[in-house]
């Protein structure tokens, strides 16, 4: 099995036995000898991009329709063009919204776990990563600063306190080097610095996700970046007032989002949408759906709109990191043996308990806060989830039957349909 995120039972699969998950890992992925907590926590980046992002989203929505249509007849559902739009090469830009989301998990991913550990563990596994580095006349030790005790260095980007931090050139390299999604974040550097691409891309892709043409409008937003005062204001902000990457994503956000909605409108996609607009009109009655969307309702509730927002767009920052695995954490861990884990969200059982056991807040009902009552508790929902899941593969596996002209006779039976 090769770890995977299902967006539609929102599980993710992970290599060898089981162990369980803990909180901590969705925090600190980087502190686990385990690679495979570093390789599921790239996959809780795609949960996490279902929910900013209205495009996956839609997409989740559509295949859960198909699957629908497969549990009721046997025959798998008619499949949706945001299907063949998400992997499709966009003719002008060479590269597909599939290719966009992967490079921003990988950006995300290499963010919280440093780039040059990721490319020890490439060479580690063979890749000639040396051969790259002679390339651009690199050593490994070129490719670290001096420890800056959360101090920016111009150059370099600050990550924890005492730590080394990475240099730009490490990233760079890093994001590249893999031809499968490299080719947006290419893109941006033939643009930009690498200072104005690591504030710019994962916002300006965050946003494209959020409209039906993901793959263009992202290439469009780039050019309106080029020529919009941001670029001044971000290295007015970076070099006088000697902010951190932190900082300016977070001055970045709402200048380059009203940037963003102007050219959705004039790319002729639209408005923005994002995920959590997606799933509040369409999860309908589908428990593990409507989950998801009670709990995005009730985070944009307590954390404010922008808040919430802030913290989907940009899951690399502790803070925002720390807000979204109390909330949002995959429904289910499914490993090779059919065994699951859940990490249930510390905010999600709190929630539970607020809702279910009187009185917790005190004697008068109005002090309590409003707890969505879709929630399920953690087993209940990684129960419906690994459920979801394998009626999922087995639709996969009747349309491959069907792909090669095998029909077989389907009956119903308790939900799931078997030859």
């Amino acid at each position: 099995m090769r770890a995977v995120f299902d967006r539609v039972s929102m599980t993710t699969s992970v290599d060898g036995a089981y162990f369980p998950f803990e909180y901590e890992h969705a925090l600190t992925p980087a502190q686990y000898a385990d690679a495979r907590v570093r390789i599921w926590f790239h996959e809780l980046l795609h949960l996490w991009q279902v929910l900013g992002s209205g495009f996956l989203a839609n997409l989740a929505c559509d295949q859960m329709v198909a699957l629908e249509e497969f549990e009721r007849t046997g025959a798998p559902g008619p499949m949706s063009n945001l299907v063949d739009r998400f992997a499709a090469k966009d003719v002008t830009t060479q590269f597909s919204a599939m290719d966009l989301h992967e490079a921003l998990a990988r950006f995300w991913e290499a963010h919280v776990l440093n780039p040059v550990y990721i490319l020890r563990s490439y060479a580690e596994r063979g890749m000639d990563i040396e051969e790259e580095l002679r390339m651009r006349h690199l050593a490994w030790d070129d490719l670290l600063g001096e420890p800056t005790h959360g101090q920016p260095v111009a150059g370099q980007f600050t990550v924890q306190d005492g730590t080394r931090p990475y240099k730009d050139i490490a990233f760079d390299l890093l994001m590249t080097l893999e031809p499968a999604y490299a080719e947006p974040y290419r893109l941006m550097l033939s643009r930009f610095s690498s200072l104005e691409s690591v504030i710019f891309f994962p916002l300006a892709g965050y946003f494209a996700l959020q409209t039906p043409r993901p793959a263009p409008v992202f290439t469009a937003l780039l050019n309106a970046v080029a020529d919009s005062p941001l670029r001044s204001a971000l290295h007015q902000a970076a070099v006088e007032r000697r902010c951190d990457i932190h900082t300016l994503w977070r001055a970045t956000y709402t200048p380059l989002q009203q940037l963003a909605l102007l050219v959705a409108v004039r790319s002729g996609n639209g408005a923005l949408t994002p995920g959590w607009q997606v799933l509040s009109g369409r999860a309908g009655n589908r428990p593990i759906l409507r989950h998801y969307a009670e709990l995005l309702a009730w985070v944009r509730s307590r954390k404010g709109a922008l808040g919430a927002d802030l913290a989907l767009a940009v899951p690399g920052d502790p803070e925002f990191r720390r807000t979204l695995a109390s909330y949002f954490l995959p429904a289910a861990t499914i490993f090779d043996d059919g065994s699951h884990a859940c990490a249930p969200s510390s905010m999600t059982k709190l929630g539970l308990i607020m809702r279910d056991v009187p009185g917790l807040a005190g004697s008068d009902p109005a002090a309590r806060p409003t707890v969505p009552q879709g929630l399920l508790d953690a087993e209940g929902l990684a129960q419906a989830a690994v459920e979801l899941k394998r009626l999922a593969q087995a639709a996969a596996g009747r349309a491959l039957l069907l792909s090669y002209g095998v029909t077989t006779n389907i009956t119903a039976t308790g939900g799931l349909h078997t030859a």
